[in-house]
Parts: structure tokens; sequence; C-alpha cells
């Protein structure tokens, strides 16, 4: 996620923004959750090269939604990157919890895709957000399997948005709080009602990979449970949570 917000309607395109320099230097992120790359020729043509990651998907069982405080946020999400080129490319698909600014109260679907750079960063909100206490598909699929496809986001098979992708070699499966007041806002989940990602999936270079093998990842008060996570087992699901609730 990132710090600056501008929200247009489900499925309308997010103009282009840019972050100011105050905002880069008072405003922070952390994370807690798990990630992994894999090997993607991107040699040759476009016929001859891998496809590499074109797909993402998750399910998400969110129990209530976490604490923020002002112009602050807390979200999670399904992720593909690429660092093929140099800059690293993402693009994600999930919901939020945001206070930043008048207009993103609330919890929201959301959809972002960024280009190498904070002035190639294209951000769409959804009017509505997910139920708490349920579980919700969240998925970033290219419409082709050739470079030139667009990423799509949905949730729950309804389309967020839909932008030009790129050549990822990457997922990332995360809760992140972000904004100006870390240390009042919580990521989702408590210590007895922990949030579970299941159903973790990537379709990489023409295959499906179900529950790829992860890096697991926490910052401060990020608690995670990989106890239940074995690779390439269709049952595997992981627990996050906040420690400090």
């Amino acid at each position: 996620m990132k710090k600056t917000i501008s929200i247009l309607a489900m499925g309308m395109l997010l103009s282009l923004f840019s972050e100011t320099a105050g905002h880069a230097a008072t405003q922070s992120n952390s994370f807690v959750g798990g990630k992994t790359s894999f090997y993607v020729n991107n040699s040759g043509s476009s016929n001859t090269a891998d496809s590499g990651v074109t797909s993402v998907y998750t399910d998400i069982y969110t129990p209530d939604y976490p604490t923020i405080n002002a112009k602050s946020g807390s979200c999670a999400w399904p992720m593909i990157t690429s660092s093929i080129y140099g800059a690293t490319e993402y693009v994600q698909v999930g919901w939020t919890d945001d206070s930043q600014v008048s207009q993103a109260d609330g919890v929201h679907y959301f959809y972002e895709i960024n280009y190498g750079s904070s002035s190639s960063d294209y951000q769409v909100y959804s009017s509505v957000g997910p139920q708490a206490n349920r579980v919700h598909g969240y998925r970033v699929a290219k419409d082709n399997t050739n470079w030139n496809g667009n990423f799509t986001g949905t949730v729950d098979g309804a389309l967020i948005a839909s932008y030009p992708g790129f050549v990822g070699n990457g997922v990332q499966y995360y809760e992140e709080i972000y904004g100006y007041d870390l240390t009042s806002t919580s990521f989702a989940g408590t210590n007895t009602n922990k949030a579970k990602f299941s159903n973790l999936r990537a379709f990489v270079n023409g295959s499906t990979i179900y529950s790829p093998a992860l890096t697991m990842y926490f910052d401060r008060n990020g608690g995670y449970d990989d106890s239940h996570y074995k690779s390439n087992d269709q049952t595997s699901y992981l627990y996050l949570w906040d420690t400090r609730h």
C-alpha cells in the first residue's frame, strides 16, 4: 500500500499520483506474512520466454477489523512482484481499513499496481469492503498468458480493476499496517481470533503451484503460525495476527 490515496468508483481508472517528500519522511509500513520467488527465463521473444507468474490467489478469513488511528491503515492482500528488470514492480488486490483521507474512511476492497516508481503507481478503491468474520477470495491474474496481458484484480470473482501487466517472478501473502501511527494501528487478528490465509496458490510458467514454499517475515507486533502450512499441499494455511491483542 502507498501512503497517498485517490479514489474512484469500482472498476474506474485511477489517476496518476506522486508522493510528497514530507509523506515519505513521516510515514512507515510494517508487515507480517510470507513470500517467495521463482526462476523465470525472460530472454528471447515473447513466444519463447517464460510467462512468469500470471496468477496469485488466496482465501482470507478476517476477524473483526483492526484498530486504526488517524492517517493510518491496515490491510491484507496477495501480490505478484517482479525484479527482472531492476526496479521492483508489483500488483496486489485485497481489503484495507483506512483513515488517511475522509473519502477512504472505512473498509474497502482495493487494487494497486506499481511499475517501479512512486510516479507510476495506480490505486483503485471499491465503494464496498468485505464482511468481517467471513472468508473472501482474492485473485490477481493476467487475462492472457502473453507479456502484454492485463493484470485483473478480483474479489470473490468481482472485478476491482485491470491494468497492463508485466512479467512477474515472485508472490507475497501479507498483512500490512501503514501510515503515521503504527503504535495505535493494528494488524488484523488477535491472539485468540487469528486471521487465516488458506488455498494459497500461484500460476507460474504455465503450471499451478499449490501452497508455494514461503519465507516467513514479520515486523514488530506481527505474529504468524505456519505450523499448518506445507508446500504443495492444497489444505495448507497460515495464521496471522497482532501480538498486542
